[in-house]
């Protein structure tokens, strides 16, 4: 039976090794945070919207925690208004590495303090994680977008580091099992878009390929904030990555690719640094 609150939990930090017992398949918790000086309607909004979910068996509890709790193979969503101020992120980084954890992280253009929001960014690259800038308007439309509970195993991860115009091949794709799953990549790793022209996301095999992103001005799958998304069709095979790109500047930029998917996964997706 799934536990599902509005008010916070205490859950107490794990003291058992996570090296040899965690694994994807560990029932966890699936934890939300957020900054208090958001306006109430979002938070209101988001966990209304946890309620209409149809959970999926892995998630036992739902917590409102710090970030620094030890879980194994946690899902956090992050909604922040405030910056943080810090610049060494490599002690969470480790823990969170360590327990499997990654942070999907909402963050405001228009922060209420703070003046460090790149650390963000790149904790969720390396974590795994994903991380999205979005107006304070977009916040409520954005949740149904960011990989959420509904699909809760990873299973394909990539950072690859753009800078003007070309085209990248990437790490190949291959689902486990035949299924719809859940694309999702930013497009710059910063706020408000300003400079690309083209980004579009390529997966073929022998018998099929398809697309997300935007080319030739025509748009294909869901934007907000500075991701897209979209839910996608694939079968048990090998898929070949290719990543098509044009920005209007010469700033390098390292974009979050993530593939999510409802059935069980093996194995933990390896972090690319």
């Amino acid at each position: 039976m799934v536990t599902t609150t509005s008010t916070y939990q205490t859950v107490q930090p794990s003291t058992k090794d996570p090296i040899d017992s965690c694994t994807p398949h560990n029932a966890t918790t699936y934890l939300f945070a957020y900054s208090t000086d958001l306006d109430g309607s979002i938070i209101d909004h988001q966990l209304d919207y946890f309620k209409q979910l149809q959970i999926p068996p892995l998630y036992t509890t739902f917590a409102v925690v710090r970030l620094d709790m030890r879980i194994c193979g946690s899902k956090m969503l992050l909604l922040i208004k405030r910056y943080p101020i810090e610049n060494d992120i490599s002690q969470i980084v480790t823990k969170l590495r360590q327990y499997h954890s990654f942070p999907i992280i909402m963050i405001s253009n228009s922060p209420s303090g703070g003046n460090n929001r790149q650390i963000l960014y790149d904790l969720a690259s390396k974590t795994n994680g994903l991380c999205g800038y979005y107006d304070d308007s977009q916040f409520g439309q954005a949740v149904y977008a960011v990989p959420s509970c509904f699909h809760p195993y990873m299973v394909y991860a990539a950072n690859p580091l753009v800078s003007g115009k070309g085209t990248l091949r990437l790490k190949p794709l291959e689902p486990p099992v035949q299924d719809k799953f859940w694309f999702t990549f930013t497009d710059q790793d910063y706020g408000q878009l300003s400079a690309m022209e083209t980004l579009l996301l390529k997966w073929v095999n022998d018998s099929m390929g398809l697309s997300l992103g935007i080319y030739n001005n025509k748009t294909q799958g869901n934007f907000n904030g500075n991701e897209v998304s979209g839910l996608v069709p694939l079968r048990h095979a090998v898929y070949d990555v290719t990543l098509y790109f044009e920005y209007t500047d010469s700033e390098s930029r390292v974009l979050q690719i993530r593939v999510y998917g409802s059935d069980f996964v093996e194995d933990w997706q390896p972090y690319d640094d």
